[in-house]
């Protein structure tokens, strides 16, 4: 072995050494040593009783105060304890108190009606100081992944400096050791059912030393500064901090920007990042500057004069932090409801129709830039939904050009509007962009006719319907019963003039006879149901129905059905030849003749009796409405109710007060239409300069071939772009938004403006909303928020059904608790209607007169009793994360409150009509027999006739 191997083998030896030593470092950054502070979560015991109080309040008082959910704000400080940029030092006691006294509670609204919803959130804060160790880990990560991208300026009108750009995915795994290592969880090591425990929600706010992580200095050796003493640094060492370069995040290339939100439940706010500048251009409304995001220079270096003592600027320093959170928890931790969704269903189908107008390429096959990955979206769904519900995803194709009114509604649905852009001559020129309105072409789409619009719940999988024939028209009444089978007829062929004669002689020669060469297809619907007659059958005492393009056959768990088929013709058909040899043999007709035929009709009577029409009554849930909702499910209403002489207001009354809501336990569809277009224009959008529309029942997304299309969003000097050809995104975000009510993290609602109001501060980070984001993912944040939305919805409407009810009955009892003169009860001096209310019925301590029965006041009592255990359960289970039982819990008290609410309504209802002077009957109009009336006449002739006879007889 030579001197130069030797030297090789040594300085291999030291390597691999240095690297074990790095390795050590970095695993001893995050190992937990006996006596690591343990993440507490125990505040509700703290509230549980002033919960309860707040909660009585509102229920027996009618108080107006919002239902509090407790909810954990775990801040974690990251080089705050003298040992990061500036070496800063932050009091975590004292943000943790002036947190609490200036954002105590939070409420959310919901975004499609501007209001707040009923449920506030009790903030609590807690603080956790990072160590050295996990400091230097992160740094060390930072600076491996900066990525050299240009130069850009420090401030506003400062030098420029060089620029790095590090991918937040990059070193978002280093940020969840740190998550794990603190709150002690093992991301990944837990199903989906034993995550439903406690789990926090972190803002990290890091502050990072810039000159110790300078990618340009390769002398710095940070594992020197793992364990060791980090000295203090003169004046002139604190103004050269910012390092003289600056760095900044883009999650997936997205926008860039110093905040980003993890895939985790974590977001990071990074002080010594940027600073960043993005917006939408010439708006002032949510632009992100220079002075957004707070930055230490400011504070200890004002206008670059001589540092002032760290001491003077805690206050200034604790107010901006404070501003910042408090902005995070709004749009990030707690954001408000997109669209506020009441729905009990246990399947959701998603059908993706994609509607073309050419054949160069199907997005929904694989192997090309444009594909949709139905898996992905579908992994992305279910992560929104609860546990057992069932979600079903299709997709299919079709040729817009099949579909004509379809193309109709896509043509109408197109909107011009002129915009000013500048060009290199400094001037402003005036140009028109074509874009599509998303909320004229769903009601376009909703007054068409077709299947794949209007019609789509009755379309089980449109694969089928792309794949295998155009359209089909077994469910339309033709003159000639047209039959179901694809036409061997070119599509070009139906624009010659003569192609309608030819076809009227081919109808007129062969009948229903066609010479085709494709598929035939014959649809086999089997109703399975439940809960119904135990006879239940089709006509004539089948179970199935077939026609030459449709087969129908009924299933349910009902046992052996006897059949009287047989019985009941042959007593009608004895009755009919009885009846017959009345008519026409009166000569021979005997009284045993009547007995037999007694006998006969009153055995047929009992045989039909058998067929009453409370059985067949009609089912409406496939009929338009006059409100004009087509609801695909059967609703949850006895067969018997409909024959109500008030069922017809009843019903009215509730779909007045219902709007959308169904107590459903069917399948909800959600179709998302997809728009490939080619041939329109290159830079096509959607309004607000997107490529997704979403309502709370359908999304539609556009998608075309044209390249980049410049917005008016900028970040730093550089424009923002859409690519029209990938829609992956905007299906995930329009799903996101109808399907988990998640709003997107830069929307606010304001009650004061009557809209939604725009910060883009948390634009960027993992999620598929917006401009300035290019994840098609949906951070675990946001599906927590999302769960929690459909539970909020069920919570906030059974509340204000409460309300409702609660509102009902006191005006009843005001209208009602009078004198018999009519004049007011007067009772005790300043006291309410409400606590006379309260007195006669809950406090029974006078003896008002009684508007109503006791009955009702005390089940009213008694169900709001069990309702204030349940709404104080539900709060711990929501602060406990325990979504699963949160879920079940919610729809236990919103059928209960559904069921109270009737309950309530029918009763006074009922004591209204008892009370009333004089009722109103219905009877029908009963036919008087005809013989009765001659026998009554004959009668009378020959009284008359013996009466005359009688006094004109010559002897009188």
């Amino acid at each position: 072995m030579t001197i130069s191997d030797c030297g090789f083998l040594i300085s291999a030896i030291s390597l691999a050494i240095f690297c074990l030593q790095s390795q050590v470092a970095a695993l001893d950054a995050f190992r937990r040593d006996p006596g690591h502070p343990q993440w507490h979560h125990s505040a509700f015991h703290d509230v549980k009783e002033d919960i309860r109080f707040d909660v009585r309040r509102m229920l027996h008082s009618r108080a107006q105060v919002p239902f509090q959910v407790p909810l954990d704000v775990n801040i974690v400080l990251i080089g705050f304890n003298g040992d990061g940029g500036y070496r800063y030092s932050l009091d975590a006691n004292k943000l943790e108190d002036f947190m609490k006294s200036n954002f105590p509670t939070h409420r959310p609204a919901c975004l499609e009606t501007g209001e707040p919803i009923d449920i506030e959130h009790h903030l609590f804060y807690k603080t956790y100081p990072a160590g050295q160790p996990e400091l230097i880990t992160l740094e060390k990560v930072m600076k491996e992944a900066m990525v050299p991208a240009g130069a850009a300026r420090e401030s506003e009108y400062g030098r420029e400096v060089p620029l790095y750009e590090v991918d937040a995915a990059v070193v978002e795994p280093t940020f969840q050791k740190l998550y794990d290592f603190i709150f002690d969880t093992d991301h990944g090591a837990y199903s989906a059912a034993e995550m439903d425990r406690p789990v926090p929600t972190a803002i990290f706010l890091v502050n990072f030393d810039k000159v110790r992580m300078d990618p340009s200095n390769n002398e710095t050796n940070l594992e020197n500064f793992m364990y060791g003493k980090i000295s203090e640094l003169t004046s002139e060492e604190l103004k050269k901090q910012e390092g003289g370069y600056i760095y900044r995040y883009r999650y997936h290339g997205g926008g860039a920007s110093q905040v980003w939100l993890g895939s985790s439940r974590f977001v990071v706010i990074d002080l010594s990042a940027g600073p960043c500048t993005y917006g939408k251009i010439e708006t002032e409304e949510g632009s992100v500057s220079y002075r957004t995001i707070p930055r230490l220079r400011n504070l200890l270096l004002p206008r670059g004069h001589d540092a002032v003592s760290a001491a003077s600027t805690q206050d200034a320093f604790l107010g901006q932090l404070a501003a910042l959170i408090s902005i995070t928890i709004e749009h990030v931790i707690a954001p408000d409801v997109r669209f506020e969704t009441v729905d009990l269903a246990t399947r959701l189908l998603i059908p993706i129709i994609v509607l073309q107008n050419h054949n160069r390429y199907n997005i929904l096959e694989g192997g090309h830039n444009y594909s949709i990955d139905m898996l992905a979206i579908e992994r992305e769904v279910k992560k929104m939904v609860h546990s057992g519900q069932e979600v079903v995803i299709i997709g299919g194709s079709h040729a817009l050009h099949l579909h004509e009114k379809l193309a109709i509604a896509v043509s109408k649905s197109l909107r011009g509007h002129s915009i000013q852009e500048t060009k290199n001559d400094g001037r402003f020129h005036v140009r028109t962009r074509t874009y599509l309105d998303g909320a004229i072409l769903k009601e376009e789409m909703e007054r068409s006719a077709d299947v794949l619009a209007a019609g789509l719940l009755d379309v089980s999988d449109p694969t089928l319907s792309s794949k295998f024939f155009l359209r089909q028209h077994w469910m339309d009444e033709t003159d000639d019963g047209q039959d179901s089978i694809i036409k061997h007829r070119p599509l070009w062929a139906t624009h010659s003039p003569t192609y309608a004669k030819e076809k009227k002689m081919a109808r007129k020669k062969q009948g229903n006879l066609y010479r085709t060469y494709g598929t035939r297809v014959i649809p086999v619907f089997v109703l399975s149901l439940a809960g119904m007659d135990v006879d239940l059958l089709m006509e004539d005492e089948s179970l199935v129905w077939a026609s030459k393009d449709v087969v129908i056959v009924l299933q349910h768990d009902g046992d052996k059905i006897p059949l009287r088929k047989w019985n009941v013709q042959l007593m009608y058909w004895l009755l009919v030849y009885l009846m017959f040899l009345i008519l026409h043999s009166q000569a021979s007709f005997s009284f045993a003749s009547y007995y037999l035929l007694a006998f006969i009709v009153n055995h047929a009577l009992a045989a039909l009796s058998i067929y009453n029409f409370e059985s067949y009554c009609f089912q409406h849930w496939m009929d338009e409405t006059d409100d004009g909702q087509e609801d695909s499910i059967i609703k949850h209403r006895p067969l018997w109710a409909t024959h109500s002489p008030t069922y017809a207001k009843e019903k009215k009354m509730a779909r007045k007060k219902q709007g959308n809501l169904y107590r459903t336990y069917g399948t909800r569809v959600i179709p998302v239409f997809v728009l490939s277009l080619a041939g329109m224009d290159v830079d096509l959008l959607m309004e607000d300069e997107s490529l997704v529309w979403a309502s709370k029942d359908v999304v539609i997304v556009l998608q075309h071939d044209g390249d980049k299309i410049p917005l008016s969003y900028v970040s730093e000097t550089e424009r923002r772009h859409a690519v029209p050809s990938l829609a992956q995104r905007h299906i995930l975000a329009g799903l996101a938004s109808t399907v988990g009510g998640l709003s997107a993290p830069y929307e606010k609602a304001s009650h004061v403006h009557e809209r939604p109001v725009l910060n883009w501060l948390w634009a960027t980070g993992c999620h598929p909303f917006g401009p300035f984001s290019n994840a098609s993912q949906i951070s675990i944040l946001l599906q927590d928020i999302a769960l929690r939305n459909t539970i909020y919805a069920r919570v906030d409407t059974a509340l204000r059904r409460i309300r409702d009810t609660s509102e009902i009955v006191q005006s009843f009892a005001a209208e009602h608790l009078k004198t018999p003169l009519g004049e007011p009860i007067k009772g005790g001096k300043k006291k309410s209607s409400t606590e006379l209310w309260l007195e006669k019925f809950i406090k029974k301590t006078t003896n008002l007169p009684e508007p109503f029965p006791h009955e009702l006041v005390e089940r009213l009592e008694h169900y709001l009793d069990s309702l204030e255990e349940q709404l104080v359960d539900l709060s711990s289970l929501l602060y406990d994360h325990r979504l699963l039982d949160a879920h079940l819990n919610s729809s236990e008290i919103f059928q209960s409150t559904l069921f109270t609410q009737q309950y309530v309504e029918r009763v006074l209802a009922t004591e209204k009509q008892k009370m009333k002077c004089c009722n109103t009957e219905y009877r029908a109009p009963v036919q008087s027999s005809q013989a009765f009336i001659y026998g009554g006449i004959l009668i009378a002739g020959f009284v008359v006739y013996f009466l005359v006879i009688f006094f004109s007889s010559p002897e009188r």
